[in-house]
């Protein structure tokens, strides 16, 4: 993703998900409230639901290497090893 972008089939693929995800949110009361007030306190406007289906629906595989560029540097890395615990 930081060298090559991601192929346009792809982004398809994970903004059909995401657009589902979203919609699917919206089937019931607690999901609408819970996007409704998410979106009041993180974005600043509720109204921002409105918005939301097109902004998934125009990001670029460009816009998928900018952000892999930023934040999957070193300095953000997590590492944990798995050990497989002895007999005792």
């Amino acid at each position: 993703m930081k060298r090559e972008p991601v192929t346009e089939r792809e982004l398809s693929k994970v903004k059909n998900q995401l657009q589902a995800d979203f919609i699917r949110a919206l089937n019931s009361n607690s999901g609408l409230a819970s996007k409704l007030s998410y979106y009041q306190t993180v974005v600043g406007d509720w109204r921002y639901i409105e918005d939301q289906l097109d902004v998934i629906e125009r990001i670029t595989p460009q816009d998928i290497m900018k952000a892999a560029n930023k934040y999957l540097v070193e300095d953000n890395r997590t590492v944990a090893e798995l050990v497989k615990k002895g007999k005792e």
